[in-house]
């Protein structure tokens, strides 16, 4: 009887315990819910309030996994909402975090956030690396659980590279992932809708969209959930089935402002609208060149270094040589054991020695490399800087011609260009920037400049040089490269200016002394929308009229308090120095930035051009 009585005490002292874990894994769902109501919301309180009840829950429970995706969501939300170095950082202690408490699947989560981070960054080779190697570790040592959100990552990044064969590839492994999360199906359905709108030929590729788009549109009912990709998804549903307006306001309703511009441009030009288009397009551009500071590249290679999965799959060798031992303890041959560590220390030593001289090797050929790049660079630049005419007096011949210009670019190369040809009595030439900068910019002002000369030569006017142009790099033009570009044409025996403004900043004209803005027809840039009818300008005579032509690299020079040269800075600099030259002009210029930038790198290219006709 008394036995009975203890065995009684002992099972009602049970009793709380499957209770209280019921309970438990109650409000971690609970709060796992709050969590995801919150994460595509600017609630910054509530979803970080979810997210610690939900972390302060799952430690409590020994869940690991939803401690972790927890963390990680954290670090992901911060990053978008908080600044990107509050998410790095969050992702470093994360990993940190995970390691020293040896979790594989933590080791696994903040890797895979890290991944993330590196694709918004730009750093697509270690986001790719990432996002595969969290695949391979998830498929081997967590078989259950979904790797759908790395799948999504790889769609993102071919989406970003125009692959969109790969996008369809890996939204589908995303859909076939298990226990896969509402949400990732909601994304890599969206991502697949994006796929196929943008390789739309006929009537069947249409209905194709449609179909999958009623699919993303039944999941995010369910979901109730309106991620970045969701405006993205309900442009292209207007625009593949032609309701050009509808599509302008689903663009506009975009939350990311990185997202929304571009989509507004091109809902703009569907509407033939491209004065629009262009400012808006110009807008993205310039957030998008303000985005990765020296901080933000300084915590990229800081972070990026750390690859948790690599360090998971190294501790899970050790742990099965450690049991391995174990094993050899048991069975009592201490000899052996002597024998195996005496053989594993030099197994180690030989390995460490091993790695140490391919660490060298690899550093001897990262410098040879990195001597090689910077000499390709400087080739490259000497390549680039002739191609553009350099030689002055321009045409020592012609004492009615007086023009000198100059180019600096921000880095090694760069994407400004001016150019001229001279046949006849008729001057031809242009000044213009690339979007963007470094070689991707280089290339282009190469192409540009070659089109230039070639339809110049075949005695073509302004305007028809710029649709030619527009037409040829608007082709294909996935990238959104874009050309802001002045064209010039003067008939030396009358001083006539024919002219065609591409989005370029109007030219400074000295007439009597007196420096002011050209009054011009304005244009949309060149390159991005085919078939657009340029307008020309005319000048009757530029006769005794300085004409000074500049790239926004000059107005838009900064101080190191972020103070702009700015145009009427420029005009005070030609009113107060009296015109000599060409020459003079542009060097007067030059030094004036350099004066005003105070020391500060230049943060764009920088040209000047200047022409006289006598």
């Amino acid at each position: 009887m008394q036995k009975v009585r203890i065995l009684l005490c002992f099972i009602c002292l049970l009793l709380p315990f499957p209770l209280f874990a019921a309970t438990i894994e109650e409000e971690i769902e609970k709060e796992r819910q709050r969590m995801y109501s919150y994460y595509q919301t600017d609630s910054v309180e509530q979803f970080m309030s979810a997210v610690d009840r939900l972390m302060d829950l799952s430690e409590k429970a020994g869940d690991d996994r939803n401690f972790y995706r927890a963390w990680s969501n954290k670090a992901l939300y911060a990053f978008r909402k908080l600044g990107r170095e509050k998410g790095l950082e969050l992702a470093k202690e994360e990993l940190a975090h995970a390691e020293k408490h040896d979790s594989k699947f933590g080791m696994y989560s903040a890797t895979s956030a890290n991944a993330s981070m590196m694709s918004s960054l730009g750093q697509i080779v270690l986001a790719e690396q990432g996002y595969l190697k969290c695949i391979e570790y998830m498929h081997r040592y967590f078989p259950d659980e979904s790797a759908a959100a790395d799948y999504v990552g790889l769609a993102k990044i071919a989406e970003n590279n125009h692959d969109y064969a790969k996008v369809v590839e890996y939204a589908e492994k995303a859909l076939a992932e298990p226990n896969l999360n509402p949400i990732h199906k909601q994304v890599a359905l969206g991502y697949f809708c994006v796929a196929i709108a943008k390789q739309i030929k006929g009537p069947d590729d249409v209905k194709r969209f449609n179909e999958a788009y009623k699919q993303w549109a039944e999941q995010r009912e369910k979901t109730q959930q309106n991620g970045g990709l969701t405006g993205i998804v309900r442009f292209y549903h207007a625009k593949v089935n032609g309701h050009y307006e509808e599509a302008l306001k689903e663009a506009q309703q975009i939350n990311s402002v990185l997202n929304r511009l571009p989509f507004v441009s091109e809902a703009y030009a569907l509407l033939g609208n491209y004065q629009e288009a262009y400012q808006t397009y110009r807008e993205y551009k310039k957030v998008t060149d303000s985005l990765n500071t020296a901080s933000i590249r300084q915590h990229t290679s800081e972070y990026a270094m750390q690859l948790g999965v690599a360090r998971a799959e190294m501790e899970a060798q050790q742990s099965r040589e450690r049991t391995h031992h174990v094993m050899m303890a048991m069975v009592g041959v201490v000899a052996l054991i002597t024998i195996f560590f005496l053989s594993f220390y030099l197994y180690r030593r030989r390995q460490q020695l091993k790695q140490l001289r391919k660490a060298y090797d690899q550093l001897e050929e990262t410098t040879t490399e990195k001597e090689r790049y910077a000499s390709e660079l400087r080739i490259a630049r000497d390549i680039q800087m002739n191609m553009v005419p350099n030689t002055f007096p321009a045409f020592p011949e012609r004492q009615d011609i007086d023009l000198y210009a100059a180019m600096i670019p921000a880095r090694e190369v760069g994407g400004d260009l001016y150019d001229y040809i001279l046949a006849g009595d008729r001057l031809c030439f242009c000044v213009g920037d690339v979007s963007g900068k470094g070689v991707p910019a280089a290339m282009t002002m190469t192409v540009v400049v070659n089109l230039f000369r070639t339809f110049a030569k075949d005695g073509f006017s302004p305007t028809d040089i710029a649709t030619r142009l527009n037409d040829t790099l608007a082709e294909d033009n996935e990238s959104g490269t874009f050309v802001t570009m002045f064209i010039g044409v003067i008939d030396l025996a009358s001083g006539s200016l024919d002219y065609c403004n591409c989005g370029h900043n109007p030219p400074v004209m000295i007439d009597m002394q007196r420096p002011s803005l050209m009054e011009t027809e304005t244009n949309v840039v060149i390159g991005l929308w085919p078939g657009f009818q340029f307008v020309g300008g005319h000048v009757s005579s530029i006769l005794f009229k300085p004409l000074i032509i500049y790239t926004d690299g000059l107005t838009e020079a900064e101080n190191v308090r972020q103070e702009q040269f700015g145009e009427a800075h420029m005009l005070e600099v030609l009113e107060w120095n009296r015109f000599e030259n060409a020459e003079q002009t542009v060097k007067l210029l030059l030094k004036e930035v350099k004066l005003h930038e105070e020391g500060t790198a230049p943060s764009d290219d920088l040209s000047v051009f200047c022409l006289y006709i006598k």
